[in-house]
């Protein structure tokens, strides 16, 4: 029973897919504290609110396009792996 659920976990790649959950939601809590500390790339007293917070949006959708990126990278490994084991079993 417990390898059944071991290989179920592997082939679904659940652990990899929380990880980028977690590592993801941990970068945007820390851009949004950046933001709003004004810190980081948000401390410069030059930037106006607006331009303020179009960098933050900006920073916020490039974070949400590489984790995009990863899980769909991650999607297609599994995929590759799961026709490769299927192909062994022929």
């Amino acid at each position: 029973m417990i390898v059944a659920i071991a290989g179920v976990i592997q082939l679904t790649k659940v652990q990899e897919s929380w990880l980028l959950y977690r590592s993801t939601a941990e970068t945007f809590i820390r851009e949004y504290n950046l933001y709003m500390l004004k810190a980081g790339n948000y401390s410069d007293s030059t930037l106006t609110d607006e331009r303020t917070n179009k960098l933050f949006v900006e920073t916020v959708e490039s974070i949400m396009s590489t984790e995009g990126s990863k899980y769909i990278s991650l999607r297609q490994q599994k995929s590759v792996l799961d026709l490769l084991k299927v192909n062994a079993l022929f």
